[in-house]
């Protein structure tokens, strides 16, 4: 286990002073203290805190050690993972103490850093300002790349491109269904899937854009032959969202939900477990099935399985790319497949891009996979042509 600092950086701060006063920054200063040391430990509640919240006005910072996966899942994944958990409580935060108009332009950095050798409190303050100037939030490039008036259209209008990946029966080689991937616009910097949902995230319509790209999905959906299960995906936030329940309950898509699954994604620890339990149940009643995507590789683990009792557990691609590399990869994964048959649910591997990594999967006893081995995502409407076509 190693240690890690979590740090939140201003970097406007003397700005900031000059705006507001001393007087009034002392006060915001200790609302932040607090509410920095709230969701730190929310954030990183699987994780093992061992310092207080140390800071002055435009840094804060604590200490923590980094529970390791028994997945082995790479620590950078877990690092991004976190940081992106966070930057949406940061940007709540710093709204609610400078006012929505002021708080949302403040720039800030968050970041994770491993704990210095050096832990002398000098050296750390030194280790941290040389860390921070060569570092850049992942989201600070779509300043320039869209405005949000403009995001805001491409979510309205529809101006998304679906593609789908087949989801294969992994003891058959068949496929079963298709999964619902969302692109941007063609022939724009939004085209890929990290800088469509990065933007979104950037500009707080992450829900927004899960909604649409999940409707949009489902309209594909409804042209697939009865034989292929839709899957599409929702993050904790929307699927406790009534108006995400009253969409999919349209008289429209009462036959496609029975072979519909619904990937609850991960950007966010589960922090209202009973409320996400009950929507998902209204959903089972619909006849959806649940599936936790990306499990390993940030907070879903088997303890939200347990709570959750989803029909699928997907393993995420960082812990399928290393299970015919590493023995022990291969060994967790064998055992976390058994722990999950327990709970009479099925396991995906998802990323698959060898035919080792087939065999190692067939070992373990996985259920289904997914990946560029089998086929790479294509186009809905290429795909909908090809099968009713064929």
């Amino acid at each position: 286990m190693k240690k890690y600092l979590f740090i939140l950086e201003l970097t406007e701060a003397k700005q900031l002073i000059n705006i507001f006063g001393e007087s009034v920054i002392t006060n915001i200063k200790k609302k932040i203290d607090y509410k920095f040391k709230k969701n730190a430990q929310k954030i990183l509640e699987r994780h093992q805190i061992i310092s207080e919240v140390k800071s002055y006005f435009g840094r804060w910072q604590l200490s923590f050690i980094m529970e390791e996966s028994k997945l082995m899942v790479d620590p950078q994944e877990q690092q991004n993972s976190l940081i992106k958990a966070a930057q949406e409580k940061i940007e709540a935060i710093l709204k609610e103490e400078f006012g929505a108009a002021t708080g949302s332009k403040i720039d800030f950095k968050l970041a994770i850093f491993p704990y210095p050798e050096n832990s002398q409190k000098t050296k750390i303050n030194e280790y941290l300002t040389s860390k921070l100037a060569e570092y850049s939030m992942p989201t600070e490039k779509y300043k320039n790349l869209v405005s949000k008036t403009k995001f805001e259209e491409i979510i309205n209008n529809r101006k998304i491109t679906t593609y789908l990946q087949p989801l294969i029966n992994l003891k058959k080689e068949k496929i079963i269904g298709y999964e619902v991937l969302t692109r941007g616009p063609e022939n724009t910097p939004l085209f890929s899937a990290a800088d469509l949902f990065g933007a979104a995230n950037h500009f707080g319509l992450m829900k927004e854009l899960e909604l649409a790209a999940a409707l949009q999905g489902l309209e594909w959906g409804l042209k697939l032959p009865d034989k292929y299960k839709l899957s599409i995906n929702a993050s904790p936030e929307l699927l406790i969202d009534d108006n995400f329940y009253q969409q999919l309950s349209q008289n429209k898509y009462q036959q496609l939900l029975p072979r519909t699954i619904l990937e609850i994604t991960e950007h966010m620890p589960l922090e209202t477990v009973k409320e996400i339990q009950q929507k998902i149940e209204a959903l089972k009643e619909l006849g959806i099935s649940i599936a936790l995507d990306d499990t390993g590789c940030g907070f879903f683990d088997m303890n939200t399985a347990r709570k959750l009792r989803p029909e699928i557990l997907k393993l995420c691609i960082t812990v399928i790319n290393k299970i015919d590399k590493d023995p022990k990869v291969q060994a967790a994964v064998c055992q976390t497949t058994a722990e999950v048959k327990e709970l009479k649910a099925a396991v995906l591997g998802e990323g698959v891009e060898r035919k080792e990594q087939v065999q190692a999967l067939k070992k373990c006893n996985v259920d289904f996979t997914q990946g560029y081995y089998y086929e790479h995502p294509q186009a809905a409407v290429k795909v909908i042509d090809s099968l009713n076509y064929n």
